[in-house]
């Protein structure tokens, strides 16, 4: 994922929604958009300084902020 990429997810994203995302919540994202059936276990491997634990954190941030379902 290039730097401009992820700005402008994150610009789209705040902008519909006034919710400021932390850096792995992007990355979580964006990585779904490309790989939508992607397990927890492949997050934590594709995202880089992410734990299992973060992610099923943040997966579930994400859900309460109606972002994924």
């Amino acid at each position: 994922m290039d730097r401009k990429t992820t700005q402008k997810t994150t610009q789209k994203t705040t902008q519909k929604t006034g919710i400021k995302l932390t850096k792995i919540q992007e990355d979580i994202l964006q990585y779904l958009q490309k790989n939508p059936q992607a397990s927890r276990k492949e997050l934590t491997e594709n995202i880089k300084s992410a734990t299992e634990h973060g992610i099923k954190y943040n997966l579930e941030r994400l859900k309460e902020l109606g972002l994924i379902l």
